[in-house]
């Protein structure tokens, strides 16, 4: 089966929470079915895969950079672990990126795939 280019609109970095009440910050704590999730960063791409800005999460409130400010400084991004440009396929459950590393995920429904390790999560938000 061939790869399908997917077009990714955002990922999302945080770690999955057990507790019955927790908090982060108002903008980071989500739920997707039974599970919680509280989000540290998330990075928007354009319909190209071209970033178009990184939201960092804290508990005082949230900060945003926009695409000029991570041309200024690219740090930034690779301190969060993210990429600049993305490029994802997917066939037959498996992610990879453009240098054809695979990434290991399951569907969370139609437009979500979570990538886990230990309670540390990734999720990609498919358009």
């Amino acid at each position: 089966m061939l790869n399908k280019k997917i077009e990714v609109i955002s990922i999302a970095k945080g770690i999955s929470v057990e507790a019955k009440n927790f908090y982060f910050s108002e903008d980071a704590d989500i739920q997707i079915k039974d599970e919680k999730y509280s989000l540290r960063s998330k990075v928007e791409y354009d319909k190209t895969g071209v970033i178009s800005r990184l939201l960092v999460y804290h508990p005082e409130g949230q900060l945003e950079y926009t695409k000029d400010d991570l041309i200024k400084d690219k740090n930034v991004l690779k301190n969060y672990g993210y990429k600049f440009n993305i490029e994802l396929t997917y066939c037959d459950g498996t992610l990879r990126d453009i240098d054809d590393n695979i990434i290991a995920i399951d569907k969370l429904n139609e437009k979500i795939l979570r990538s886990k390790n230990g309670n540390k999560v990734t999720l990609y938000y498919l358009k």
